[in-house]
């Protein structure tokens, strides 16, 4: 009767005289949430369905008499501040300082290691220019060979002046046996 003549909400002193209402909250209302998870009805409008809930929150009180656990935030639901990721960030910090306590490069060392990389990295360029080099002579041979075997070809009459394949050197390219220009010469002659 209190709460609908416009008065605060009070808990009731023993359940015949409890009044059931649903009420809507705003959040500065609320100053914990339990760890209790409990069912409700689906609909709280009727009187059996609130009585239901009535029943369910007094087991909890009876199963919690110390009282309701709160639900905690880092524990429960895995939410970390900045402190506590700072304070955990600090302790993997401290872990692996000390793995490398031992291992420390000072300036000379550095030096040294940085000398033998220059000096590594010039090997290295020197071989891909000799390589490179290498190539060139290889391709340069060749191509000379290549020449020499298109003037045999031209004498033969199997290549025309302008490079062309002539009757000759097609028959020379369909025969399969070990020595295709001696054959072609002998078939044409």
């Amino acid at each position: 009767a209190a709460v609908e003549a416009g008065g605060e909400p009070a808990p009731a002193r023993d359940e015949e005289s409890a009044e059931l209402h649903v009420l809507t909250l705003t959040l500065d209302r609320v100053d914990a949430f339990s760890k209790v998870k409990v069912s409700l009805p689906k609909d709280l409008r009727s009187s059996d369905g609130r009585h239901a809930v009535l029943k369910v929150l007094r087991e909890v009180e009876r199963r919690f008499a110390d009282g309701v656990p709160e639900l905690q935030h880092d524990e429960d639901l895995k939410v970390t501040t900045a402190a506590q990721e700072a304070a955990k960030l600090a302790r993997r910090l401290e872990g692996v300082q000390e793995r490398l306590g031992g291992v420390s490069l000072g300036e000379e060392e550095i030096a040294a290691g940085l000398a033998v990389l220059r000096l590594r990295r010039a090997a290295e360029e020197e071989e891909k220019r000799v390589k490179r080099q290498i190539r060139e002579g290889q391709v340069a041979l060749m191509k000379e060979e290549l020449r020499g075997m298109r003037r045999v070809l031209r004498r033969l009459g199997h290549l025309s002046e302008d490079g062309v394949i002539g009757n000759k050197g097609r028959v020379a390219c369909e025969v399969s046996t070990s020595d295709e220009l001696l054959v072609t010469e002998l078939v044409f002659a």
